[in-house]
């Protein structure tokens, strides 16, 4: 397959706020892929911060241009857009982005984050090849300032349902996944309320319904540096108690008491130590947790 001469049936989704330089070194990624039918940049934040991305997707698309005009390509490029939202968070981003999008696969790109050449290419054969399969994520290299780190094998993504292994731990990249846009659609997208974590708690609901395919390859480079992270804000391990709060009972109803309360109980024990607000608001979740878990467990807990 050359990227030349074929377009796949995705649309990219690259959440992004005021993030110029980085912005442009990830839509120089997608652009080495085979291209995808289109391409949504969704800025989000202050007019400042949007105005700032704006102006580097709008210098990116002349760079495009004379790629395209120097390549003699036979494809049309990727149809590219820049949406803007006022209100910040990725989780809105994502969504407003896979609302506006015209083609059946998603593919997100966190703005930080690169993709290999044979990226969308992979996915889209492995996924053609499994009909069963409603989405599909890959293996990443991790990069800190340019310096490569290991993976720990616990964070490595598996082939299947692991829902258990979600509980403790978030098995899936953004960056990585391509998903059918129906079915990320009927399972209500990345939930807003979240200000991070929101990939952690649509997992655990994903697992909850679907089993997903893993490409055992790095083809995702997950970049960390001295910008602003949204991973950094809004205390990781709270956002996590939420997210389990919110589907203790479903839990609960397959046998995952124990595993649920194991990662709840950690995640409290980590926050008791942080000032009294945050101690105390985790301490209602946790307590809260604990109460459901019992009301819905057969058997002492």
């Amino acid at each position: 397959m050359n990227r030349k001469e074929f377009r796949l049936p995705v649309t990219v989704i690259i959440p992004v706020r005021n993030r110029p330089k980085l912005l442009r070194q990830a839509l120089d990624s997608v652009f080495g892929t085979v291209w995808p039918s289109e391409l949504l940049v969704v800025s989000n934040g202050t007019a400042e911060d949007r105005e700032a991305d704006r102006k580097a997707f709008e210098h990116w698309q002349v760079h495009r241009q004379d790629l395209i005009n120097a390549g003699n390509l036979v494809a049309d490029p990727p149809e590219a857009h820049f949406l803007e939202r006022s209100k910040p968070g990725p989780a809105g981003a994502r969504n407003l982005g896979a609302r506006k999008a015209n083609q059946p696969w998603l593919a997100f790109l966190d703005s930080d984050d690169l993709w290999k050449p044979e990226k969308l290419e992979m996915q889209w054969n492995f996924l053609k090849a499994r009909p069963h399969l409603k989405a599909c994520h890959s293996r990443e290299d991790w990069k800190k300032d340019q310096r490569q780190l290991s993976v720990p094998l616990r964070l490595q993504p598996v082939t299947g349902a692991p829902l258990e292994e979600s509980l403790h731990v978030c098995l899936v990249s953004a960056s990585s996944i391509m998903i059918q846009r129906q079915t990320f659609l009927e399972l209500g997208g990345f939930d807003e309320r979240f200000p991070s974590c929101e990939d952690f708690e649509f997992w655990i609901r994903y697992f909850l319904q679907d089993s997903m395919g893993c490409i055992p390859h790095p083809l995702v480079i997950k970049r960390s540096g001295a910008w602003k992270q949204v991973s950094g804000e809004g205390l990781l391990d709270l956002q996590r108690l939420r997210a389990l709060l919110l589907h203790t009972p479903s839990l609960c109803k397959r046998g995952l008491q124990q595993s649920l309360l194991e990662s709840a109980r950690r995640r409290g024990k980590i926050l008791g130590g942080l000032p009294d607000r945050w101690a105390r608001r985790a301490e209602r979740l946790l307590r809260r947790i604990e109460f459901l878990a019992a009301r819905h467990s057969p058997t002492d807990i």
